[in-house]
């Protein structure tokens, strides 16, 4: 079993909130006795779009930045850390479906690409998301469990290819993703069993591999 770590939180900048928020927050919670966080607002450049984030259902959808404020809103749903994993297929195919359907550039075939197209923006490579099924395929090496749970609890990923941490992420079918710098690419906010989730730079801090090769 893979550890009780957040993939998310390592690819996006992590926040963790306990219910005790903030006073510029409170509008964000509904009140009563079972509080739950219903959205979160954060300071966003005009730059950083387009933008994807999670609504109270667990999807992700386009969302817009307030020209006159100057922030975006991203929705909180109930999965507690241990059912993050469940999360990543219809993760990836939102990315998938939002480039397709936008015509962005950032759909690639082979891996080799996917480095290229982050390059071409002047981005760094930092995580690699990729089955667990195609790990050893790509690295040429085997990893069993307990050596993945090991490098997971010790470093936070298991090794790199060309700069990029590479971490186990069920995705689907043989896709995998490539992202830049955490900072580039979003945020991940955590408060208790519940998280929210807001992509930057949808076209160009995030890469889709649709087959791993």
């Amino acid at each position: 079993m893979i550890p009780q770590v957040s993939i998310f939180g390592k690819f996006l900048v992590p926040e963790t909130r306990s219910m005790r928020i903030p006073v510029k927050l409170e509008a964000s919670f509904r009140s009563g006795v079972s509080s739950r966080p219903l959205l979160h607002e954060v300071p966003v450049e005009e730059e950083c779009e387009p933008l994807l984030a999670t609504n109270s259902m667990g999807l992700f959808v386009s969302t817009r930045r307030s020209v006159s404020r100057g922030v975006a809103r991203f929705g909180f749903f109930e999965l507690p850390l241990s059912e993050e994993p469940s999360l990543f297929p219809s993760f990836y195919m939102s990315l998938h479906e939002y480039s397709a359907v936008n015509n962005w550039k950032n759909r690639f075939s082979n891996l080799s690409d996917a480095f290229k197209f982050l390059g071409s923006n002047s981005l760094e490579p930092s995580y690699l998301l990729l089955p667990p099924s195609r790990i050893a395929s790509i690295l040429g090496k085997e990893y069993n469990e307990e050596e993945v749970n090991g490098l997971l609890l010790h470093q936070g990923y298991i090794t790199t290819l060309d700069g990029a941490r590479i971490v186990p992420a069920d995705l689907h079918d043989e896709g995998a993703i490539l992202t830049s710098t955490p900072s580039m690419v979003g945020m991940y906010t955590r408060v208790r069993d519940y998280m929210g989730v807001l992509i930057l730079r949808a076209s160009t801090s995030i890469a889709i591999i649709d087959e791993v090769l």
